[in-house]
This record gives C-alpha cells, sequence and structure tokens, in this order.
C-alpha cells in the first residue's frame, strides 16, 4: 500500500491516526508552537488554547500597568544617578521586550490551536468566544 507524501510527513512527525484526526494544525511550521502542537487532540485543544489565551492577557495587562517604566527618571543629579538609570532603563527595556515577543509567541500559538479546533470541527457558538485574538493593542508604544 503506497503512502501519499503528506501522509508519510504525518508518520515522519509521529501524528497519530486516530479516526482521521491528523490535521494540518498540527504539523510542524518552524515556529515556537511546534512542540506544544503534538500534544494536543480533539480532548483538550479547547483547555490548552483558553489557558495560554489568559496567560497572554495577564502578561498584556501587565505591561500596560508597568507602563511608567518606559522612562524611569533618575535618583539624583549626580553622574552616578545618571549612569545608574540608563543602565537599569536598558535592562527593564530588554525585560519588556522579552515579555512582548512572548506574548507574539502565545498569540501565534492560540491562533494555531484555533486552527486546530476548527479542523477538529468544534467551532461551534459555545466555543467561539475561546478564539478571540489576544494580539498586544499597538496603539501605545513600550519601548
Amino acid at each position: 500500500m503506497r503512502t501519499s507524501s503528506a501522509e508519510a510527513g504525518r508518520s515522519v512527525v509521529g501524528l497519530p491516526t486516530v479516526a482521521g484526526m491528523d490535521i494540518d494544525a498540527r504539523l510542524p511550521r518552524g515556529t515556537a508552537s511546534d512542540d506544544l502542537m503534538t500534544q494536543i487532540h480533539i480532548g483538550n485543544v479547547r483547555q490548552v488554547r483558553a489557558a495560554l489565551a489568559d496567560q497572554a492577557h495577564s502578561i498584556q495587562q501587565a505591561l500596560r500597568e508597568a507602563d511608567d517604566l518606559n522612562h524611569i527618571g533618575r535618583c539624583g543629579d549626580d553622574p552616578i544617578s545618571r549612569d545608574a538609570q540608563r543602565m537599569f532603563q536598558a535592562k527593564i527595556d530588554t525585560i519588556v521586550a522579552a515579555h512582548r515577543a512572548y506574548v507574539v509567541e502565545l498569540d501565534e500559538a492560540c491562533d494555531r490551536l484555533g486552527e486546530a479546533a476548527r479542523q477538529y470541527g468544534l467551532t461551534d457558538d459555545d466555543t467561539a468566544e475561546s478564539f478571540r485574538s489576544t494580539e498586544v493593542p499597538q496603539s501605545v508604544p513600550f519601548r
């Protein structure tokens, strides 16, 4: 019995073949969510997506609340305070950038999990709310 190249690719990544439940959303894409997608199935896709969406929302809220860290002031007018302010601001900016990048990864994973749920046929009205986008609003600049 011959297999198509798509079937061969699926067996290489170890996807199960339970009643046609192989879905394109689970195929590797070279993104941070590839490992996650090997662990989802029809029974947990909505719960996993909801947990990641909650995490993204919490991080976004924390970033909004930390907006005053966008520009920290100096403790004094002396040279040491000036140098310390620059050093601390650079560290804060690095931490904020890492959190923003993580939110982007979470958004990509949530989108992909939504795609998987739709491919599993789970897009009825009572689950539609869990597929809202979690994108960070870009109207608020954060270095």
